[in-house]
């Protein structure tokens, strides 16, 4: 007889067949990526994925003292979902580099979220669960500074793969992760309209995030662009980017303080 999904209780191996699946779907796009942009796009996410499937395995398979048992497993579930979660940052650098469409991105994402429900349930008290996010093409597309800082990201991504690979732990990953964290940071705060003062301060830091790492930005890409001797108006180009979205930043912030600075 078939029991009703809402009276099912979670296998002991569930957790772990679901994240085999997700790991080797993972594994397989990572594999194809090409071998220059591993470092760039497969890395951090291989990484991730081998922290996470170690702490699960443990949930089953370590071994814990009695009285400290459950308090251990609880401390390794909420631990895989945390890692989890910070999968969405390197994802959505994959997803903008290698163009996915959203029909790709749901059949990843769709796998990670399975995971994350699960692991929830088996939480003492489960918590209203978080889920990792696909790139909306069209709110991206329709947003000047989003649109941009997107082109941008592919620009940087692009040169870069092209630098020495004695610069990629130096120059090269600083170049890489300031980027990354300036489209991630941007991604995060535009995904809402603030409602209340703490999500206008969520929205604001992550703003200020993204201004920062430009910034922060110029002096690597000087070094970059000497390397690689580009001529100075490939240098111009990318910089007067830099410059348009460090406007529109700045202008966001002030508006954002016009429509949102009453709010409690």
């Amino acid at each position: 007889m078939a029991v009703l999904r809402s009276k099912r209780t979670l296998s002991q191996f569930e957790f772990e067949h679901s994240f085999s699946t997700l790991y080797q779907f993972t594994s397989n796009k990572i594999g194809a990526l090409p071998k220059r942009r591993h470092q760039w796009l497969g890395l951090e996410l291989s990484v991730k994925m081998n922290n996470i499937f170690d702490k699960i395995m443990e949930v089953n398979e370590g071994y814990f003292p009695r009285e400290t048992k459950k308090e251990q497993k609880q401390n390794l579930i909420n631990s895989s979902i945390k890692e989890l979660l910070s999968t969405e940052k390197p994802l959505m650098v994959l997803w903008n580099i290698e163009g996915y469409s959203t029909k790709q991105m749901v059949a990843w994402v769709t796998l990670f979220n399975n995971e994350l429900d699960i692991l929830n349930k088996m939480l003492d008290e489960p918590c209203d669960a978080q889920r990792i996010q696909i790139l909306d093409w069209r709110a991206i597309m329709s947003v000047k500074f989003m649109s941009n800082i997107f082109e941008l990201h592919r620009i940087i991504h692009g040169k870069v793969v092209r630098m020495p690979s004695k610069f990629d732990n130096t120059h090269s990953s600083l170049l890489i992760n300031l980027i990354d964290e300036a489209m991630y940071s941007l991604v995060k705060a535009n995904s809402k309209i603030p409602k209340t003062a703490e999500e206008y301060k969520k929205r604001r830091e992550n703003i200020s995030n993204a201004i920062s790492a430009l910034h922060k930005m110029q002096r690597p890409l000087i070094f970059f662009f000497n390397v690689m001797q580009y001529s100075e108006k490939t240098l111009e180009d990318i910089t007067k980017r830099i410059d348009e979205e460090l406007k529109m930043l700045y202008a966001l912030t002030r508006s954002d303080k016009e429509r949102f600075g009453a709010l409690k």
